[in-house]
């Protein structure tokens, strides 16, 4: 399950104009929570990884079905997996993921990061590189996640 092939293997990618377009519509969907259009926008940017995966000609990984929230992609081996960005040693486990979670709609998260963190709205034709971290079970998320330091209802797992 842990394609241990994909470990440590980064990716140099061009933002395509598909990518930014998406990602205008979809912080729409995302509660403001206080942040700012241009914040949000940030935030979204971490899907850049999961899209640039899956939109790869003979990609092993497929999208999620239509309108489907529950994770964000499925890989051929690996079953549904939620993708987290690493801010450094932690990822978050938000109460939506959590009860994705409970409900075993989620197989795995692949754990990557930013080589270099872009500093601004990823734009159509920038270049970044990104490095798978880890993949792990749900399960192991599951039961070794502990209550977050910043928000009593998240949580966080340390990354190896």
């Amino acid at each position: 399950m842990l394609l241990p092939s994909l470990i440590g293997q980064q990716f140099s990618a061009t933002v395509s104009r598909a990518f930014t377009e998406r990602r205008d519509r979809r912080i729409q969907l995302f509660n403001a929570n206080g942040r700012s259009d241009e914040l949000r926008a940030i935030h979204a940017d971490c899907e850049f990884f999961e899209d640039y995966l899956i939109n790869q000609p003979g990609s092993e990984w497929d999208p999620p079905m239509q309108n489907c929230m529950a994770y964000d992609a499925i890989h051929r081996e690996i079953g549904r997996v939620e993708f987290k960005c690493s801010s450094g040693r932690t990822i978050t486990i938000k109460p939506y993921c959590q009860k994705q979670i409970q409900n075993g709609m989620i197989d795995a998260f692949l754990i990557w990061k930013w080589v270099v963190k872009p500093n601004a709205i990823l734009q159509e034709g920038d270049t970044v590189v990104c490095e798978i971290l880890q993949i792990v079970p749900a399960k192991h998320v599951a039961n070794n996640a502990i209550a977050s330091l910043y928000n009593r209802k998240d949580l966080m797992l340390f990354c190896q």
